[in-house]
């Protein structure tokens, strides 16, 4: 019955258009029956909806632990029915044997904030070496969103870090990356008003008022030399326009990076 489940559940992902990776730090894109394999021993006795799973990445780990042989990272993305605000990450680190996939650790915890609903996502692995510590490397999930309509265009892209480690795979800090949003139908009335009744805007009074209904937050993660607590402190820097080079410092408190959570606004 799970199999039988899987391959429903799988196929609809493909519908979707939401498999693999497409952009250049994500990892490469494997066969549909290794996805089907990994996805069934992720989520074990207690696989989500079919209908509420949007999309799924996995990939081989080649800077996870060495004492841990050749692994595995697969990430799913889970919309819950009902709940148009939030989507879940469901990560896992697998070996793989003759036998097939094997779960070594699974985390169902992290949560993603919508804006404003899911309509076009993508889930991608991002596995270049995030060195944590002089021992550890992290692996990186990214979630994409875009939406458009007659009256607003708005996009959303989310970078989740996760550390494995003691038998555990833990999300341990979370950053917007990138987010713009277009408000169309207020531009559209700053050019009538600008224009005059009766008479079309020039370019320039359109550009202005596409320029004010517009909201851009772009921002750059890297490692600072600094170590708290046996790890490199978290930088996030600011890349837009408004607030060039402006950073966030995030250090590591033994578990996480805190704040665990970095949500724009520099």
């Amino acid at each position: 019955m799970v199999r039988f489940s899987m391959r429903m559940l799988l196929g609809g992902l493909l519908a979707f258009g939401a498999l693999g990776a497409s952009a250049a730090f994500a990892a490469d894109v494997v066969d549909d029956e290794a996805q089907q394999a990994a996805l069934e021993v992720l989520v074990g006795k207690s696989p989500p909806k079919a209908d509420s799973v949007k999309g799924i990445a996995l990939a081989t780990w080649t800077h996870g632990p060495v004492k841990a042989g050749a692994l595995w990272v697969v990430a799913v993305l889970v919309q819950p029915s009902g709940n148009d605000s939030q989507a879940q990450v469901w990560a896992g680190v697998l070996s793989r044997d003759d036998q097939g996939f094997h779960l070594l650790a699974g985390d169902r915890s992290e949560r993603i904030e919508l804006g404003p609903i899911l309509w076009n996502p993508s889930l991608t692995l991002d596995l270049i070496p995030y060195r944590i510590s002089d021992q550890e490397t992290a692996f990186g999930v990214r979630f994409s969103n875009s939406y458009t309509s007659t009256a607003h265009s708005d996009t959303q892209e989310v970078l989740s870090l996760y550390r494995y480690a003691d038998g555990a795979v833990t999300p341990i800090f979370t950053a917007l990356t990138d987010s713009s949003g277009y408000d169309r139908d207020e531009a559209a009335e700053c050019a009538k008003g600008k224009a005059g009744q009766g008479k079309p805007p020039t370019d320039a009074q359109q550009d202005a008022c596409d320029a004010a209904n517009m909201t851009e937050q772009h921002y750059a993660l890297s490692f600072s030399p600094h170590i708290t607590n046996g790890h490199y402190d978290v930088l996030v820097r600011a890349k837009s326009k408004a607030a060039p080079g402006k950073t966030a410092r995030f250090s590591w408190n033994g578990k996480s990076y805190q704040p665990r959570r970095f949500e724009g606004g520099l």
